[in-house]
Order: structure tokens, then C-alpha cells, then sequence
């Protein structure tokens, strides 16, 4: 009888799924195959949401590139055209280009660092810059999670309250009804 490792049965089944249609699985019928594989609900659960959060992390890492990607074009614009402005100022007034070139060499040399920065995935800067933007991008994502609670919680309280106040209010009317028949039978 033939034998195959875990990674070999992930390379075989990640083929065969591939070979499908394209029809996509529900999430029903693929806690349904990790069963028949003998894979417990406990192990499934816990390999998803790694996978959630691994695929979380790369759509992450991939807008961060683009970010910084964009702000360094934008950056290298802005150095242009000031730069360009400096120059041509200087040239206006003294006839040659003097002082400009300070702060053309200087800004040079930071936008210099960051285009290294952003063009050195692997660097331990580019790292540090993802890491403090994924985890502001976390806490934004976590607080709008709790944000969608607190206001799906409050309108069902206030449901809930109205329709309790209704309630009370219909109970107090009969009542009220009630009393004033009474009182009317009375006179």
C-alpha cells in the first residue's frame, strides 16, 4: 500500500482542486472534507483562522507596498518640483546656481534612504514600517468590528425598549379606558 506525507496530500489535493471546474467550495462542504480527511472541528477551526490571518497579513503587506510605492513617487515629485523652483529662483537672482544645490543635496540624500527603504523588501526598516502600519491597520479594523457591535447592540436595546414602552403604554391606555368607563357608569 502507497504512502504519502502531509505535504505530498497537500500538493495532490491542492492539483486536483485546481482540475475542478472553478466552482467554489461552500465552507459547509470543506468542513465536510476535513472530516472524511479526519481532520476534528477544533484542528479545522484553528487552521482557518491562521489562514485568515495569513491571508489577512499578505493582502496587508501587498497594499503597504503600494502605499509606499505611491508616497515615494509622490515624494520624488514634490523633491522635483520644489528643487526645480529653488533653482530656477536662484538663478533668477544671482545668475547662477549657488545655495540651491544645499538643500537639493540634503533632501537627496533622505528621499535617497527612503527609496532604499522601500525598494529593500527584506530590509529590517521596511519590516519595522510594516509592522507599526499593520498594527494601526489591526486596531482601526478592531474598533469599526466594535464600533458595528456597539451600534447593532444599541439598536436592538432600543428595539427591545420601544417596543416594551408600546407595551406598557397600550397596558396604561386600557386602564386608564377602564377607569373612565368606570367612572362615567357611575355618574
Amino acid at each position: 500500500m502507497e504512502t504519502y506525507t502531509d505535504l505530498e496530500v497537500e500538493q495532490i489535493l491542492q492539483k486536483a482542486l485546481r482540475r475542478r471546474s472553478g466552482e467554489n467550495l461552500s465552507r459547509s462542504q470543506v468542513v465536510e472534507i476535513a472530516q472524511e480527511l479526519g481532520i476534528t472541528p477544533e484542528d479545522f477551526a484553528l487552521a482557518e483562522a491562521e489562514w485568515r490571518a495569513e491571508t489577512q497579513m499578505n493582502n496587508d503587506r501587498v497594499e503597504f507596498i503600494a502605499l509606499m510605492e505611491r508616497n515615494f513617487r509622490d515624494h520624488v515629485v514634490t523633491y522635483g518640483v520644489v528643487n526645480l523652483g529653488f533653482m530656477g529662483v536662484n538663478f533668477l537672482i544671482t545668475h547662477s546656481i549657488t545655495w540651491s544645490v544645499y538643500p537639493l543635496l540634503v533632501w537627496g540624500i533622505f528621499l535617497l534612504l527612503e527609496g532604499w527603504t522601500v525598494m529593500t523588501r527584506d530590509s529590517p526598516q521596511f519590516e519595522k514600517k510594516f509592522e507599526a502600519w499593520h498594527n494601526q491597520r489591526q486596531q482601526a479594523r478592531l474598533a469599526k468590528q466594535f464600533k458595528e457591535k456597539l451600534a447593532t447592540a444599541a439598536t436592538e436595546v432600543t428595539e427591545k425598549v420601544a417596543r416594551s414602552a408600546i407595551h406598557l403604554t397600550d397596558k396604561f391606555s386600557d386602564k386608564v379606558a377602564k377607569k373612565i368607563e368606570k367612572w362615567l357608569d357611575d355618574k
